[in-house]
């Protein structure tokens, strides 16, 4: 008889024109909480914006771009899980 706000919003979510814009932010604040988690402590990092599956970081020291390198695959599976579709694809770093 009642349907749960959650399961209304996931279906008027769908017939929204923005709903692109509002994934695209859901990834870059995903990615933000999900590296801190990682890394335990607040980092210089920016989610820059996200398009075509692609996710574009800036991080601007090399050591923590080699780093969130190795974790990008473990990271993608997270953010994916979270969403509930496999929307990213890749993450792209930039100094």
């Amino acid at each position: 008889m009642f349907e749960s706000l959650r399961k209304i919003l996931e279906k008027r979510k769908k017939e929204l024109p923005q709903s692109r814009e509002l994934l695209a932010t859901q990834v870059c604040y995903l990615f933000e909480q999900t590296a801190k988690n990682f890394f335990k402590k607040d980092l210089s990092l920016k989610a820059l914006f996200f398009k075509d599956g692609a996710l574009f970081v800036k991080a601007p020291q090399a050591v923590l771009r080699q780093e969130l390198k190795l974790l990008e695959k473990e990271i993608i599976e997270k953010i994916n899980k979270k969403i509930g579709k496999k929307i990213l694809r890749r993450i792209v770093y930039r100094a």
